[in-house]
Formats: C-alpha cells, sequence, structure tokens
C-alpha cells in the first residue's frame, strides 16, 4: 500500500464502495463471447448432424413427347428468296416453307433453253433446206422415171413384133423358106430388145430405190437432228424438275414454328436449319440430358432433380423440378444422339468432345404456374418455357454429414494424409 496513492487508498477503505462489483469484462465482449460460443455450437451441430448434398451437374434439352423438333433443311445450296413462314405459325405437312435461289442450276437452265431454241431454229432451216431439195431431187427422178417407163414401153412393143417375126421366120426355116442365118438375126434382134427392156426396167427400179435413200438420208438426218433435240429437252426437264424441287423447302410434318434461323437472303447449303417444328399439342415433356461417364455409378432412376433453363435466372424464380428416369450404362455417340434430335448443331453443343452418358428426366407439371412447370419453390418465371428449350440439369446423388467433409480436409492441412 505504499506505493498507493493515499486518495486511491481513501476509495478503498470506505464503507460506500465495498457493495459494489468489479467489472473486468465489459459487456460487449460479453455478448460477442456468448455469440461466438452460440456459433460454434451450431456449426459443431451441423457438423454431426446436418447434411450437404453432392450434385452431378449436366447439360440438356427439353423435349415434347420424348421427341425433337423436327428440323427442315434444304437440299441445295443458295441464297433465300423467300421466307413464307412466322414465328408460332402453324403449318401442314408438305407446307412451303422457303424458296431458295439456285444460281448455277438457273444458269445451266437457261443456257440449256437457249440451247434448244438454237437447234429447233436449225432443225426448221434444215427442214426447208431438205424440202427444196426434195423437190428438184423429185422433179429429176420423175423425168429419168418416165423416160424409163417409156424405154420399157417402146421395147416391149418391139419385143412382142420381134417375136412375131422370129416365130415366122421359124416356121418358113421349117419349110426351107429362109435360111437359118435370118433366123438367127431375128433372133439376136428379139433378144437384144428384151434386154433393153430388162436394163430400162432395172433404171427404174435403181430411180425409184435413189428417191427413196435420198428420202431416207435426209428424214435421218433430221430426226438425228430431233433426237439431239429431245435429248437436250430431256436435260432441261430434269433441270427444271431440280430447281422445283431444291427450291421449294416444305414442311416434313405437321405442327408449329418454334425457331426461325435464317433471313431473306441468307445463303444456306445441305444440313443447314431454316426452321424447326414442334407439335401444336404435346402431352408430355421429358429432358434428353448427358452426363460425364464416371456419373454412370452414381446416377440412378428415382432421384430428384433440379433443372434450369437457359433463359431463366435461378437466383430470381428457382429451378423447374424433376426426376430420373433412366440413364445409359455406355457413353453415347454424336451419331446415336443427332438421330434423336435431328439437329447436328444442338448435338455438338450438348457434347463438344467427350462422350457422355445419356439420361431420361421426368419434368413435373403444373398448370397453376404461367410456364406450365412445377418448380422447387415459388411459381417459376412468368413466361412459357417451351420445347427446345436448352437447360442445366442438378441431380442430387448423395447426402453428406460436413464432418466427413471437415476431417479429411484438417488431416490434409496438417500434412497427415498417407
Amino acid at each position: 500500500m505504499a506505493d498507493t496513492p493515499p486518495e486511491a487508498q481513501k476509495r478503498f477503505a470506505s464503507p460506500d464502495h465495498l457493495d459494489q462489483r468489479i467489472n473486468l469484462i465489459p459487456p460487449a465482449m460479453r455478448v460477442m463471447a456468448l455469440s461466438a460460443t452460440v456459433l460454434v455450437i451450431a456449426g459443431l451441430v451441423w457438423a454431426f448432424f446436418g447434411s450437404v448434398p453432392t450434385r452431378a451437374t449436366g447439360r440438356g434439352v427439353l423435349l415434347a413427347d420424348g421427341k425433337a423438333s423436327h428440323t427442315v433443311q434444304p437440299v441445295v445450296s443458295g441464297p433465300i428468296i423467300e421466307l413464307l413462314v412466322t414465328r408460332g405459325q402453324q403449318v401442314e405437312a408438305d407446307a412451303l416453307i422457303a424458296r431458295i435461289e439456285q444460281v448455277s442450276l438457273n444458269t445451266q437452265l437457261a443456257s440449256n433453253t437457249a440451247r434448244v431454241g438454237v437447234m429447233e431454229q436449225n432443225l426448221a432451216r434444215l427442214k426447208a433446206a431438205h424440202d427444196i431439195e426434195l423437190a428438184k431431187s423429185e422433179a429429176s427422178y420423175r423425168r429419168q422415171s418416165a423416160a424409163a417407163e417409156e424405154q420399157i414401153s417402146a421395147g416391149k412393143i418391139r419385143a412382142t413384133q420381134l417375136k412375131e417375126i422370129l416365130t415366122a421366120d421359124e416356121a418358113l426355116l421349117q419349110r426351107g423358106l429362109v435360111s437359118r442365118m435370118e433366123v438367127a438375126n431375128a433372133r439376136s434382134q428379139y433378144d437384144q430388145t428384151m434386154q433393153e427392156v430388162a436394163n430400162a426396167t432395172a433404171r427404174a427400179v435403181q430411180i425409184e430405190s435413189q428417191r427413196e435413200q435420198k428420202r431416207d438420208m435426209l428424214a435421218d438426218v433430221e430426226r438425228q437432228k430431233q433426237e439431239d433435240i429431245d435429248a437436250l429437252k430431256a436435260d432441261g426437264a430434269r433441270l427444271q424438275s431440280e430447281v422445283s424441287i431444291g427450291s421449294a423447302v416444305k414442311a416434313p410434318v405437321a405442327g408449329r414454328i418454334e425457331e426461325i434461323r435464317v433471313g431473306r437472303g441468307d445463303v444456306v447449303s445441305p444440313g443447314t436449319v431454316l426452321v424447326t417444328i414442334g407439335q401444336v399439342n404435346p402431352g408430355s415433356f421429358e429432358i434428353l440430358a448427358v452426363f460425364a461417364n464416371n456419373m454412370a455409378k452414381r446416377i440412378v432412376p428415382g432421384m430428384d432433380t433440379h433443372i434450369r433453363p437457359v433463359s431463366v435466372k435461378k437466383e430470381e424464380h428457382g429451378s423447374m423440378r424433376g426426376r430420373v428416369l433412366s440413364i445409359s450404362e455406355l457413353s453415347i455417340s454424336k451419331a446415336e444422339l443427332d438421330a434423336i434430335l435431328r439437329n447436328s448443331e444442338l448435338t455438338n453443343n450438348l457434347m463438344g468432345d467427350t462422350a457422355p452418358l445419356l439420361a431420361k428426366i421426368e419434368v413435373f407439371l403444373d398448370k397453376g404456374t404461367p410456364s406450365g412447370f412445377a418448380w422447387w419453390g415459388g411459381q417459376g418465371p412468368p413466361f412459357a418455357v417451351t420445347r427446345g428449350t436448352r437447360v442445366d440439369v442438378d441431380v442430387l446423388v448423395d447426402h453428406r454429414r460436413p464432418i466427413a467433409l471437415i476431417i479429411p480436409a484438417f488431416r490434409q492441412l496438417l500434412g497427415l494424409e498417407g
């Protein structure tokens, strides 16, 4: 007490302060300590009795009645000159969707038409020339034929006369009234006349044959030219058919236009998706999703899923309710997935360069929500979620106590592993 100031000694000795408590810890510190204690106790309770879900994340697309939207693709390349549908429009099967200008085929068709026109004009001129040539040759053939017929007629008359003379001379020879020389001379004249008749007849036949050959030759030339024209016309008809078939892009099925991916003037090629067509009133919906192939044993049918459409903000509207229906045991190829989706762009987007597992996920409907689907809490977004919407999918594959996760982390931190 020697070092204690007198004033202080006085206060300590005063009986007026003996009943007052000494505050060693301020009230604020006590509140903080109590809060920390409560937090530690709550953390320990949660660590031992709480639950942390383990999720498997995948990507997928919303399908109606287990089917993807039908894609409409052209069979030819070229710019779109007409787009005849709008989004939401209902179309019938074989309805005209778009027209594509086929520049190359149109050029070939125009060239073909021009060539046909030129060849037909040439054939018309050729036929006119042949008609003139035939008219001239016919006049010549008629003159030659008339001369031959006249020679034949005169020869036959002379032959008849010579035959009578020969017969008379042979009778006179038997009676000795003429010599054998005279009979031989008469026979020679008769034979010569008959030969002349035969030669004239042969010339008449030859003239007629030449006339027919001339006609046939000119007709063959015309026929060959006509065949060339017909072949060119057939080629033109084929080109016209290709232009008509290829230019007109038609709907493969009846339904509603869900998506239009191109515009007028866009240059497209075979395989380009112009529009997608979905069913008008689908009866059910499901998700077709892909997951990493290391989830083959962890994801099983019946597990709950959280489905997040890419067009919906999870922070505002949450996620759709779903349940795993099935999952493949083996990885699926791009060809297999594309055969289901009929959309190579979507297939590539979902799969990338991986070989994932394919899962089907049931989606719960709720007519009381604007979207038409049930959500994990709340009503979901104020708009419809339509078929073809891409989604992210979380599957709750396991629940573990937090302590089971904390202890391995501490062991690793302290270097006690292994």
